[in-house]
């Protein structure tokens, strides 16, 4: 499977569904460089996807009030049978936190404090930054939490801890408590039935 991304930190978590949906995953992931180049492939990838399995994952942020609403209005409409496009909802971090468990291992806090309903947060990578401040490992603080004056919403080490962390992570476990993921991991393994390339 081709799998396209906004950036490295979705790596991790795109690789993990595709592989637990029975997909083989093309390394290095394509895209990458942020969500506007990842639109903008968009209708070149739905036309592949007529020959080869083809997921791209994109965190809806803000971009809509929901989900639906984003893909009724951006979704390409002469896919590929065997494109998927799917949203982290609001954002990958989501999935992340849905593994209560481990994300509150990798900050260093109680799990009571990890949201009980990831995706409903408005902006998740913005509540690991708010978990990381209760962090009781200061390296953790300084690795993810930004400086007073600083414009990043993050500091310079998150990117770094979170690739880290995700690899600990656990997909059955984050499915329980993320219906965006649970609804991606589903729609993948019906194109893993779908495609003839299928064992």
């Amino acid at each position: 499977m081709i799998v396209a991304v906004e950036g490295d930190t979705d790596v991790p978590f795109a690789t993990a569904l595709c592989r637990a949906a029975g997909f083989d995953v093309r390394i290095p992931l394509i895209g990458r460089s942020g969500k506007p180049d990842l639109d903008a492939m968009l209708p070149g990838l739905a036309k592949a996807g007529r020959g080869s399995p083809y997921l791209v994952l994109r965190d809806l942020d803000q971009d809509a009030a929901c989900a639906g609403a984003w893909m009724a209005a951006n979704a390409p409409t002469d896919a590929g049978p065997y494109f998927l496009l799917r949203l982290a909802v609001r954002a990958v971090e989501a999935w992340f936190l849905g593994d209560r468990r481990h994300a509150a291992e990798s900050l260093r806090i109680p799990v009571h404090k990890i949201p009980l309903r990831p995706d409903e947060e408005a902006n998740p990578k913005e509540t690991v930054v708010a978990l990381a401040r209760h962090s009781k490992k200061p390296a953790i603080q300084r690795a993810i939490v930004p400086g007073p004056r600083a414009s990043r919403r993050t500091a310079a080490g998150y990117q770094g801890w979170l690739l880290e962390a995700a690899r600990g992570w656990s997909l059955e476990a984050a499915m329980m408590n993320s219906p965006s993921l649970a609804r991606a991991y589903d729609r993948l393994t019906e194109l893993h039935r779908l495609w003839p390339g299928s064992p």
